[in-house]
């Protein structure tokens, strides 16, 4: 058994794609602009619901002909070590980003939909579509990987033999998947594993079965999470377009 165990998952910001599933909250939430310590503005989102937030979208409108977009996307059932759920009551900020010139013109910075623990959403519903759509990939990516590694245990693999399968299903993954905002859910499941081998030593099959609790106990987030993934599949596949990208909508000033 190797001593430690480094499982490694790359943090995301944002880039747009990707339908709600339940039904529209009838509770909100409330942001605002705010200044931070330093001066600058700041972004504050507030939970003026009874439930939890679990998920939301940071966006930013594009300055001029530049293209900068400022944000990104903050589940707690993706990447809860890092984006914890804001309770009633509770706020969390972020930048609110400036324009890349002398002036320092602020961009317009906004949360365009949230998803609450019961499975609920407020905001724009493509935005929201966005949001769901990344916890069905990346549940879909732990699996594959969670089978793939589980393939190998009682072989006798060597650790650089297994690495390489894993970079050639990445690899397979890209060819036959669009260049979307979804493919970084692919990327961060495949890099975390990669490295994650990279980074231990010890007895190949100890390695793999323990990488592979991890992977399980990911997935097992993701289905204790609302919307059901069943229910977010659904949503998505009724959509008038389910074979085309979810483009969210565009600021308009």
């Amino acid at each position: 058994m190797p001593r430690r165990l480094v499982p490694v998952l790359a943090g995301v910001f944002l880039v747009a794609v990707s339908s709600v599933i339940s039904q529209e909250a009838t509770v909100t939430y409330r942001q605002e602009i705010v200044e931070g310590q330093d001066g600058r503005p700041m972004l504050r989102l507030t939970n003026t619901s009874a439930l939890p937030i679990t998920a939301y979208v940071v966006v930013g409108s594009p300055y001029q002909d530049r293209g900068i977009v400022f944000g990104g996307y903050h589940d707690s059932c993706i990447f809860g070590r890092i984006d914890k759920p804001i309770a009633n009551g509770q706020s969390a900020t972020h930048s609110a980003g400036y324009s890349m010139d002398s002036q320092f013109k602020m961009v317009r910075t906004e949360v365009p939909a949230v998803v609450f623990e019961d499975g609920s959403t407020a905001g724009d519903p493509t935005w929201i579509d966005a949001v769901l759509a990344r916890r069905v990939r990346f549940y879909d990516r732990l699996m594959s990987v969670h089978d793939l590694l589980k393939q190998q245990i009682g072989t006798g693999p060597r650790l650089p033999s297994i690495i390489d399968k894993l970079q050639s299903a990445e690899a397979s993954a890209h060819k036959q998947l669009p260049e979307d905002d979804l493919r970084v859910m692919d990327d961060t499941v495949f890099t975390g594993a990669i490295r994650t081998m990279e980074a231990n030593s010890g007895t190949v099959d100890d390695l793999l079965r323990v990488y592979i609790k991890h992977l399980e106990g990911e997935t097992a987030e993701l289905d204790r999470c609302q919307p059901s993934l069943d229910d977010i599949r659904t949503r998505l596949a009724n959509r008038p377009n389910p074979d085309k990208p979810i483009v969210p909508p565009p600021f308009t000033d």
